[in-house]
């Protein structure tokens, strides 16, 4: 486990100021939207793979204007060697962007929160993600309020204290549109797409 720095305490409280003013920067139409996006859905007639669109879609929309608030930079990719769990309908998104098959999940498959801490991601690439368009929402949410990526660090993560800005509405509906046709099973990334030989 790493010694935390001596400023700590100040990076903390630095840290909560920056994710207070991504929040005071959300658009209150935006959060309406997101709070009511459940029901929403719920009402349209669409596939659930157009509804996780939509999801997605809000969720860039609430991110757009949270890169001066947080230390994530593109070649950054310590969030992407920690536990990914996301749906069967996340995963098949991936597997037809991407042409890779998928392992079949018949049961919730949970994991202890350290299991893939320094495990890339599959689709982890030079640091880079090869499905950056196509990831999943816990991916397109996550983010660093700190101005240097020492609390992503898997080694320091026990001990930081991460601010988060959760959208629980997008989570929510998340789970509702997965709960249709099968795609409601949770599992890590690496669960549905294990390491190829």
């Amino acid at each position: 486990m790493s010694d935390l720095p001596s400023d700590y305490s100040q990076q903390v409280a630095k840290a909560h100021d920056r994710m207070d003013g991504f929040k005071a920067s959300l658009t209150a139409d935006a959060l309406v939207r997101e709070d009511a996006l459940p029901e929403t859905l719920a009402r349209v007639n669409a596939s659930a793979k157009c509804k996780l669109r939509r999801i997605y879609a809000m969720s860039d929309e609430l991110a757009k204007n949270r890169d001066p608030f947080i230390a994530c930079k593109k070649g950054c990719a310590n969030c992407c060697r920690m536990n990914v769990v996301i749906s069967t309908l996340e995963a098949e998104q991936i597997a037809n962007a991407t042409g890779r098959k998928m392992a079949a999940i018949t049961r919730p498959k949970p994991h202890a929160i350290e299991t893939f801490d320094g495990v890339d991601c599959p689709f982890l690439l030079d640091s880079m993600c090869t499905v950056y368009e196509d990831r999943p929402l816990v991916c397109r949410n996550h983010a660093s309020y700190y101005e240097t990526n020492f609390a992503c660090d898997t080694v320091n993560m026990p001990v930081t204290d991460a601010p988060i800005v959760e959208f629980t509405e997008l989570t929510k509906a998340l789970g509702m549109v997965s709960a249709v046709k099968g795609y409601a099973m949770f599992a890590d990334i690496r669960d549905f797409f294990p390491k190829q030989d």
